[in-house]
């Protein structure tokens, strides 16, 4: 578990996220593996706008590998429903680069579909949430 908190938008709060591998294969399988992502989101105040949560797995150039989109807990609690104060987790799978790319980071944000928006981080600069290095070998 990874205890980190970032502030998007003043709307959602992140207080913490686990990586672990959802899903490894024998050679010759053309499944691709993933990372299961687990992040705990909450409500600050009423959203009232559905934010698609993006997982995006980018290399140490910054560009993107291999993401994961869609509203929170498999499409099925969109952002305008939450209560303020209400805590929501967030599980998905990520896939991983094939091959692997040494020193690829996890980010994280939100952004409106609509739109294509990012939700701005009011804690810090930016607009996504770095939850850090991948490695294979978790």
């Amino acid at each position: 578990t990874r205890a980190l908190q970032a502030n998007f938008g003043g709307l959602i709060r992140v207080d913490g996220a686990t990586i672990s591998i959802a899903r490894r294969f024998p050679p010759g399988d053309t499944r691709p593996p993933a990372w299961a992502v687990s992040t705990w989101l909450m409500a600050e105040r009423p959203i009232g706008e559905d934010y698609t949560l993006f997982l995006h797995v980018v290399g140490p150039d910054g560009r993107l590998l291999t993401q994961h989109d869609g509203q929170p807990v498999e499409n099925a609690y969109p952002t305008s429903v939450w209560l303020p104060g209400e805590r929501v987790i967030d599980r998905r799978e990520v896939p991983m680069p094939d091959p692997p790319v040494p020193g690829a980071r996890l980010l994280l944000g939100f952004y409106d579909s609509r739109t294509g928006l990012r939700l701005p981080r009011w804690d810090a600069p930016g607009d996504t949430l770095d939850l850090g290095p991948l490695d294979e070998s978790r």
